[in-house]
């Protein structure tokens, strides 16, 4: 079975996910029986059975057989009946019409030991592929002819291989057309999106998109529900240059030089599933918040958000690169001030950072004119209220179509540490070690020595998580130096 859960009338499998792709089950039952439990909007999973007498686990599934495969099935193939059994040495024979068929082969697990190779001998004769040694998530997939007897062989010298094989037409005239709009208020869907019948085999849509002057293009995938590596979604920039969509963590920007970029999305023969639909907010210059929303289609107005930051006594100020927008033009250069509100009687304000820059993109932070430290990621700092905190964002000139790159800053009142500890250093006493998995949140550590020394520190094993930590060379928090 691949990617499912798996049930049988004495035996629950509550949950279950695989890189391996294989789900051994053991039964002397006649009978399996697969239920399936999901909330998502909409589910599919394929799997197959194989029934199989445990003298043959040495051997190769399909072993000295040619694999006939009706148009609109498909056939596992795998080199063991055991997920736990040895590599072996493999050959499949797949017996097609050479005159109008194709073999579709999606591969799911592929592991071959180093200096070895697998074969495909088939309309361009044998074709080697060696030192592969991964597993494919999600999977790749391949369209071969067959020979001159309608014959495509897989040899698979040692190793693992678990495909699955299925025909497609062969040249195929497909149905080209504009890709369904809808208009809601001012966001254009765009989609093939049909959960009953799905989309069509063999399908061209396209929708082009219009980039204003002095403006970019956001993008986000709403729903995608495409069968992936074979059936395409993609945009095709005037140029030529693609960029493909695979998931609906992508974000692109789009942007003055992307106009006219392409939606196309294109399916193959076989295995349709409902569709896929992209949203295109094309008039407005207002954001709407993707903490809550954020797959929407938006322009965005290339000008630099609110640069004179307050921070409130109470509530929080949210400090963004561009206007009511986490995510940025290129060619941005933006300053930002941030200062505590006078009237405040707090002693210390927080930046809460949400962070993910593209390319040579940087967002620099000052203290009191002082260049401190480029911010790339997710962190936290803290100040005493009288602190002068700047920031600096510059975005460079990138591709017409790339990934989006974001941020944003809560900036908010706080309340000081409420347990601190002091260590003084002096000739007798030179030294002080300390865990910082101890230190934990609002809680402070303070090293001193004497005027005409200078402080060491050294951090013994991994640093990835230093981030959550912030130094100041002070006893008041009012000289930040690093996180």
């Amino acid at each position: 079975m691949v990617n499912g859960r798996g049930f049988s009338e004495h035996v629950e499998i509550r949950s279950w996910a695989s890189h391996d792709q294989y789900l051994p089950w053991n039964t002397k039952s006649e009978i399996l029986l697969f239920k399936s439990h999901f909330s998502h909007d909409w589910t599919a999973f394929e799997g197959a059975v194989l029934a199989y007498n445990v003298s043959l686990l040495n051997s190769c599934p399909f072993e000295n057989e040619t694999i006939y495969i009706e148009e609109g099935k498909i056939v596992p193939i795998t080199t063991t009946y055991d997920l736990y059994g040895p590599p072996k040495n493999c050959t499949f024979i797949f017996s097609i019409n050479k005159e109008t068929q194709l073999l579709k082969i999606v591969v799911r697990t592929v592991y071959v030991e180093k200096n070895q190779y697998y074969e495909t001998t088939h309309g361009k004769g044998m074709q080697k592929m060696y030192n592969i040694k991964f597993r494919e998530t999600p999977p790749s997939v391949a369209y071969l002819k067959s020979n001159n007897n309608g014959i495509v062989t897989f040899h698979l010298p040692v190793g693992h291989f678990l495909a699955l094989a299925s025909v497609v037409k062969k040249d195929v005239t497909y149905a080209k057309n504009e890709c369904k709009t809808t208009l809601n208020g001012n966001v254009t869907n765009v989609f093939n999106l049909d959960y009953e019948i799905g989309y069509a085999p063999y399908e061209i849509c396209e929708y082009i998109i219009t980039v204003e002057n002095d403006s970019e293009v956001l993008l986000k995938p709403d729903k995608l529900y495409i069968e992936q590596h074979a059936d395409e979604l993609l945009l095709e920039e005037s140029s030529g240059n693609k960029t493909y969509i695979n998931n609906l963590h992508q974000v692109f920007m789009l942007s003055k030089d992307a106009s006219q970029t392409v939606i196309r999305f294109k399916s193959d023969g076989n295995i349709q599933q409902p569709g896929f639909i992209l949203h295109l907010k094309t008039v407005g210059k207002y954001f709407e918040s993707f903490e809550k929303k954020f797959y929407n289609v938006v322009l965005i107005e290339c000008k630099c958000g609110e640069s004179n930051i307050i921070v409130p006594c109470e509530g929080k100020m949210t400090i963004l690169p561009a206007i009511n927008s986490e995510y940025y033009c290129s060619n941005m250069q933006c300053n930002y001030t941030i200062s505590m509100e006078q009237s405040c009687d707090r002693t210390y304000f927080k930046l809460d950072i949400h962070a993910r820059l593209n390319g040579n993109d940087r967002l620099k932070l000052f203290v009191k004119d002082t260049f401190k430290e480029s911010i790339f990621t997710n962190g936290a700092r803290t100040f005493l209220s009288n602190a002068r905190i700047s920031l600096t964002f510059v975005s460079q000139n990138s591709k017409a179509v790339r990934p989006a790159g974001h941020w944003k800053i809560y900036a908010f009142t706080t309340e000081p540490p409420w347990s601190k500890k002091t260590w003084f250093l002096n000739s007798t006493s030179s030294a002080q070690a300390f865990w910082l998995d101890d230190l934990s949140e609002k809680r402070e550590y303070t090293i001193c020595g004497t005027n005409d020394e200078v402080l060491e520190m050294f951090v013994a094993g991994k640093t990835s998580l230093l981030s959550y930590y912030n130094l100041f060379d002070s006893n008041k928090m009012d000289n930040f130096v690093s996180s």
